[in-house]
C-alpha cells in the first residue's frame, strides 16, 4: 500500500507534508501541552452530571444539559468528560475525538453503547443521548457522533436541524 501523506501549508501554498514531518493535534502554550478538545467549566447544574451527557453554553454563559426539544437548549458544545462533575464544581468536556466511558447509563439509559450505532441529542430527557433520531416537527435532530465499540463514541457534534 501507497504511503499517502496529507495537505498542509508550505510558505502559503498547498502542498503534500514535507517528508519527516508530523501532524499534532496538541497546542503547547507556556512549555506545557494542552488538549484543544478537552474545555474546563463549572457545572452550575445543582445535581452532578456525569460522563457522556452533552452540554450547551446557557444565555447565563455557563454549561448546561443539553435536550433537543428547545433551539436554545440543543447547541451541544462538548459532552462531560469526567466521570461526574459536582454541582458547582469544574470539571472537563471534550469537544472532538473520541470519548471513552465505562458506563453509558446517565448519557443513553444503557450501560454501553451499540458499536456501528449512530446517536443524537434526546428531545425527551435533557442530558441524554439517543441511536433513535427525532422525527417529531417542533424537536431539533442534533447528531452527535457514533459508536465505535460499546465504550467509546467518535465525536462529530453537528449543528441542530429544525424538523
Amino acid at each position: 500500500m501507497t504511503a499517502r501523506m496529507p495537505l498542509c501549508l508550505v510558505s502559503g501554498m498547498i502542498a503534500q507534508l514535507p517528508f519527516g514531518d508530523t501532524l499534532d493535534a496538541s497546542v503547547t502554550t507556556g512549555g506545557s501541552v494542552v488538549d484543544s478538545s478537552i474545555i474546563t467549566a463549572t457545572n452550575p447544574a445543582g445535581t452532578a452530571v456525569t460522563n457522556g451527557q452533552p452540554a450547551y453554553i446557557s444565555a447565563a454563559g455557563v454549561m448546561s444539559l443539553a435536550q433537543a426539544n428547545n433551539v436554545a437548549t440543543t447547541k451541544v458544545v462538548a459532552l462531560v468528560q469526567a466521570p461526574s462533575i459536582a454541582s458547582g464544581a469544574s470539571g472537563a468536556y471534550q469537544t472532538t475525538g473520541v470519548l471513552a466511558a465505562a458506563d453509558w447509563t446517565a448519557a443513553t439509559g444503557s450501560a454501553t453503547l451499540t458499536a456501528g450505532a449512530d446517536y443524537f441529542l434526546d428531545p425527551s430527557v435533557a442530558g441524554r443521548l439517543t441511536s433513535t433520531p427525532p422525527t417529531t416537527v417542533g424537536q431539533y435532530l442534533v447528531f452527535i457522533g457514533q459508536a465505535i465499540s460499546a465504550t467509546e463514541l467518535a465525536l462529530a457534534i453537528d449543528r441542530p436541524i429544525a424538523l
